[in-house]
């Protein structure tokens, strides 16, 4: 038994030892023979030994290299044995990887880009802190399209750029501030305690831009309840929730609940957040309230009790929103969960991207939904839905945002009629 557990010991040590893979580690990679020679060369300069990783620059180029193979091979060097030492490498494996055509190639690409981090130490691979300053210079001084990239870099860095982040939160541009609103959230998500001086003024220019800007309602929105920790009983904050609360729009009085009670929620009250209130978060027009409202609603032992949460969905299912109708019908139908798995801060499209994700799943349309008569589209759904009552009310939300208001209401009543006979869960 020693000598079996020095060996797996011996083993392990040659592996993590090995500066370089094994000498025919990269046959039948590349398709020429230059194609080969250059994924050596890489592996050669690159050598992941864990003891200090070389500059990015000579990498670069393989970014570019005709071969599907080398590319692939330069894009995952760069995530585990290469270091970032300026804003220009790290942009150009950014640009590099957004002009990337070759699907798989592309997937390792965007893995790259999506693994980028400031590095705690020169012996680690990575970005370096130095390259920040030069990326918020850039960001807050080039091109809108330049701009949105780099902000997206920093984003993705979790940069502590604060002063950066305000800057960004009161330009004139929506787009250049949502991008900032992003990077903002993502900073804050990272923070450490002994940094939470860093929350401060972000904090309070991201709610003074809510509250001036509704169209960064629902990213801003997001941030403060996945991130708000930092500003928990600020009157900042405290003063934004009220007027969210007091406004007449559904979804600034949502993305207040939901914000209220995940800040409270260690609270036996949820920090008086209502039922209610609650229920109202499920016809908000974000995705993210929907889910948070959703989870609340079917939570075994809630502050907020008796809530009958299929019910409220079902109810939803009638809504003119096609969201919000289309998330009822899949949360009723298993197809979306009723629960909330992610806790850390994602950006909103995340929680959008998961309803399309769901809607890809679904069975094919009869082909006459493509019909340019609306009495041919209600009769094929019925037609549907007598065979494959199942994944009638699944198919039925193809048609909750139909041009005809007479084929949007005929879906949604099938729809919920079909639930309304299923046993509830």
């Amino acid at each position: 038994m020693a000598f079996c557990l020095d060996s797996r010991i011996a083993l392990l040590m040659v592996v993590l030892m090995a500066g370089l893979p094994a000498a025919d580690s990269w046959a039948g990679e590349g398709s020429t023979p230059a194609a080969r020679e250059a994924i050596k060369t890489i592996y050669e300069k690159y050598p992941n030994t864990g003891r200090g990783y070389a500059d990015a620059q000579a990498l670069l180029p393989y970014l570019k290299h005709p071969d599907p193979d080398v590319r692939r091979t330069a894009y995952g060097t760069a995530m585990t044995a290469a270091s970032f030492n300026t804003a220009e490498q790290v942009l150009a494996l950014v640009d590099a990887a957004a002009a990337e055509k070759d699907p798989g190639v592309r997937e390792e690409a965007e893995k790259t880009v999506r693994s980028l981090s400031i590095r705690d130490s020169s012996l680690y691979n990575g970005v370096d802190q130095k390259v920040v300053p030069k990326l918020e210079q850039l960001a807050l001084a080039s091109d809108r399209d330049s701009r949105l990239k780099t902000i997206r870099v920093l984003e993705q860095l979790a940069a502590r750029s604060p002063k950066t982040y305000c800057t960004l939160l009161r330009d004139k541009d929506v787009e250049i501030k949502l991008a900032a609103v992003r990077a903002t959230g993502q900073m804050l998500s990272k923070l450490q305690g002994s940094e939470k001086k860093l929350a401060d003024e972000p904090g309070a220019v991201l709610c003074d831009a809510l509250i001036a800007d509704p169209r960064l309602l629902e990213e801003g929105g997001l941030v403060l309840c996945k991130a708000g920790r930092w500003l928990a009983g600020t009157p900042k904050l405290l003063d934004t929730l009220a007027k969210l609360d007091r406004s007449k729009d559904l979804d600034q009085r949502a993305v207040a609940t939901m914000v209220r009670k995940e800040l409270n929620g260690f609270k036996d009250d949820w920090g008086g957040v209502t039922r209610d209130r609650v229920a109202e978060g499920v016809r908000c027009r974000f995705a993210w309230v929907r889910a948070m409202a959703t989870d609340a609603l079917f939570r075994r032992v809630t502050p907020i009790e008796p809530v009958d949460g299929r019910a409220i969905l079902i109810q939803a299912i009638d809504d003119p929103n096609a969201g919000v109708a289309t998330d009822a019908v899949f949360r009723l139908c298993n197809a979306l969960s009723v629960s909330v798995g992610n806790t850390t801060y994602t950006p909103a499209s995340a929680y959008r991207l998961e309803q399309r994700v769901s809607a890809s799943d679904l069975p094919k349309p009869p082909a006459e939904f493509a019909s340019p008569s609306p009495q041919v589209r209600l009769n094929a759904l019925k037609t549907f839905t007598r065979t494959r009552r199942d994944q009638g009310p699944l198919v039925a939300t193809r048609l909750f945002d139909d041009p005809d208001p007479k084929v949007r209401q005929g879906a949604r009543a099938e729809a919920k009629a079909l639930i309304l006979q299923r046993p509830a869960q």
